[in-house]
């Protein structure tokens, strides 16, 4: 089973703000972001640096290792 997580740099408060190199409003895409969170279950994280997001992204990935379970062959 694949799941799907977005990762943000940044925290909600500087994505409200927007930037200045996309025409879309911050408070849109946090919109958008909550709407795949509940229509199709992709769920957000905010990090507030790459160095964090870096972490988690390996302690994530550290507990999939830890939980997978190869299927058996018929």
């Amino acid at each position: 089973e694949f799941k799907m997580i977005i990762a943000i740099e940044g925290t909600l408060s500087e994505l409200l703000v927007g930037s200045t190199h996309s025409s879309v409003k911050g408070d849109q895409i946090v919109k958008t972001l909550n709407t795949l969170w509940v229509k199709y279950d992709i769920p957000h994280l905010y990090f507030p640096n790459r160095s964090e997001m870096k972490r988690q992204m390996i302690e994530t990935w550290s507990a999939v290792g830890r939980c997978y379970k190869p299927k058996s062959k018929p």
